[in-house]
């Protein structure tokens, strides 16, 4: 599977094109029923970004906001959750970038983390709902486009900060990307930290036969580009059309004993001349034996 981050990426986008390809909302579902979250919801729509149908996801609670969450109360809610298969760790693994980067870029310990916009329900949920999707989809290896980077400022708790964020920049380390010329955040700290850990392989897409494609919708943007991120499905070939199948009806046919039985009694004798027209003339090419010079026909009379 191949992901397309000409537009960015974010944990609701890459969500809404796994769902649209093919994963199973109802594993989905069961994964974020287990969270310890009072009235979680995820709720989908089709949307349209810049003349292209797409998924949209987003999710409601009754948990009343909170401005920040410890990462240890992270790591706790995951741990209670008992999320099937792999979709634990993977979701464990994402947070860990997460608190890691943070930690980084405001030089404290790693159990002193706090996350603020990350802490968000939304943000749990997200991370959840892809390592969940990406189960129910039994993908063997992910591998992603270069990120296309916005520019301009963003509003943190931490103040106003120069985009990319600080902390997705952190994440995005060894990873390509390209300036996207425009101004607004394309690439959310959940969206890096779930491609710095899930993707295998960056780079151009791979040789592949697609199967399928789906699109997720971030929030619409005045821009020109549509706010979507593109995820091809890998399937198997096509076998040929019967009329390029030849070579292998041949060697059916040659396999076939009436077949060779027929073949062999229209053998001719190597011992008998075969009939040729070329051999009733001479080689001048003429019945009577006669040439013609410079292309000109002999006089008869």
């Amino acid at each position: 599977m191949h992901l397309d981050c000409f537009s960015g990426a974010s944990g609701n986008m890459l969500l809404g094109a796994l769902l649209e390809i093919g994963a199973s909302r109802e594993t989905v579902q069961a994964a974020l029923a287990t969270l310890p979250v009072r009235g979680l919801r995820m709720e989908t729509a089709r949307v349209e970004r810049r003349g292209i149908a797409a998924t949209h996801v987003s999710f409601t609670s009754s948990e009343e906001p909170v401005h920040h969450r410890p990462y240890s109360e992270i790591r706790e809610r995951l741990s209670r959750a008992q999320l099937p298969g792999a979709v634990e760790p993977r979701s464990l693994a994402v947070f860990e970038k997460l608190a890691v980067a943070e930690a980084r870029i405001h030089g404290c310990e790693l159990d002193d983390v706090h996350f603020h916009e990350l802490g968000a329900v939304d943000t749990l949920a997200d991370v959840v709902g892809v390592c969940a999707a990406l189960e129910s989809l039994d993908v063997a290896r992910l591998s992603c486009s270069a990120i296309a980077l916005g520019h301009g400022c963003v509003d943190t708790a931490h103040g106003r900060l120069p985009l990319p964020a600080p902390a997705t920049i952190e994440l995005l380390r060894g990873i390509p990307t390209y300036p996207a010329q425009v101004s607004f955040e394309t690439i959310t700290p959940t969206g890096a930290a779930l491609l710095a850990t899930l993707v295998d392989e960056f780079g151009a897409m791979p040789a592949l036969a697609p199967a399928a494609q789906g699109f997720g919708a971030g929030n619409d943007r005045e821009s020109a580009m549509p706010n979507v991120l593109l995820v091809r499905k890998k399937g198997g070939v096509r076998p040929p059309p019967p009329r390029l199948r030849r070579s292998a009806g041949a060697s059916a046919k040659a396999e076939d004993p009436a077949l060779r039985q027929s073949i062999g009694s229209r053998t001719p004798d190597p011992g008998r001349r075969r009939h040729s027209p070329a051999a009733e003339f001479p080689p001048s090419g003429n019945p009577d034996g006669t040439s013609f010079v410079s292309g000109r026909r002999p006089r008869t009379d």
